[in-house]
């Protein structure tokens, strides 16, 4: 979206009677944004003002994420809402939508909100298989704020002339609804240690390791392994390789990728290390955030990531059929 206002786009509109009914969104709770979806945003903003100072607009861009299959493909696309900063206009901002691609996230299209009433729903109707939006638009004729309908046309979404004739209760993006996050900040949070070397737990002053394990066997080659390292109030993984062994049996690793962890509720767990199992087959690859049950295996999974060797990234994976050794089961 260049920064332009939306003169002259639409002079009338019809207001058409549509019934808002609660879809299943399948919305997810927003935890700290990975560096894949951060690099995505940040590739987005560049192409589009590419003659910016991008290290310093960064610093003014807010945002907020959530997830929605908006294909029914079984795969989340992920709504990105601009809340401030250079891609604002002083009418709109405005909303990116990505497709995941493998561990990576496409753009394939952007719908936008009214500056000031950032709000973003989805609705039971769709276009070319594809969920319906709306959102607040600004219009100079008439001159008003409306909800406004985006469709996909097969390529990407695009406004109407269609509004909903009453405001909408199910808001997937919304002022205070999720957490909101900084551009600048999250780029650093996620990017800052991926290729750091560290010997023998030895981290930069201010960040404390809290414990990490193998992925596979040690004798693979290389050897990968996750360590779990606090900087304040955030908890990280950091995927690791371990490129050297001294005499003493001491070791350099090197950071390949970081997860930022969201916070654990009280009967949360992290489940790793090979304790968990995909359809009945143990995965030293899957690290998952589960219910703490005094049973032998954690059932209620809450998120699942794979720590692929292949890639040498995390990537956010299916909790289906997806279960977790508890580690103090019996003892």
């Amino acid at each position: 979206m260049k920064r332009q206002t939306l003169l002259g786009m639409m002079a009338s509109l019809t207001v058409l009677g549509v019934s808002f009914l609660p879809v299943q969104a399948q919305k997810t709770t927003a935890s700290q944004p990975n560096s894949n979806l951060v690099n995505a945003i940040t590739e987005t903003i560049h192409k589009e003002f590419a003659d910016a100072d991008l290290n310093e607009i960064k610093k003014d861009i807010t945002f907020q994420y959530t997830e929605v299959d908006l294909d029914k493909d079984g795969t989340k696309e992920t709504l990105v809402s601009i809340q401030k900063g250079f891609p604002c206009n002083n009418r709109h901002c405005p909303v990116y939508i990505y497709q995941k691609n493998g561990n990576n996230y496409r753009f394939i299209s952007y719908v936008f909100t009214s500056r000031g009433e950032l709000q973003v729903t989805i609705l039971p109707s769709r276009s070319k298989g594809w969920i319906n939006i709306a959102a607040p638009v600004f219009t100079y004729e008439p001159r008003e704020i409306a909800w406004r309908v985006f469709k996909f046309d097969g390529k990407k979404y695009q406004l109407t002339s269609q509004k909903l004739s009453s405001a909408p209760k199910q808001i997937v993006l919304g002022e205070n609804l999720i957490s909101t996050f900084n551009l600048a900040d999250s780029a650093e949070n996620n990017q800052s240690y991926i290729g750091l070397r560290y010997y023998d737990r030895d981290l930069h002053k201010g960040l404390q390791y809290l414990g990490g394990w193998i992925v596979g066997e040690p004798k693979d080659n290389p050897t990968y392994s996750i360590s779990q390292v606090k900087n304040g109030n955030q908890e990280m993984l950091w995927f690791e390789t371990l490129v050297a062994l001294d005499s003493q049996g001491k070791v350099t690793a090197q950071v390949v990728d970081v997860l930022n962890l969201p916070k654990l509720g009280k009967l949360e767990q992290i489940g790793h290390g090979g304790s968990c199992m995909r359809s009945g087959v143990r995965d030293p690859e899957l690290i998952t955030i589960a219910k703490y049950e005094d049973t032998q295996y954690w059932k209620q999974i809450k998120k699942a990531w794979r720590s692929n060797r292949s890639l040498g990234k995390f990537e956010e994976v299916s909790t289906r059929n997806i279960v977790c050794q508890n580690p103090g089961w019996g003892v």
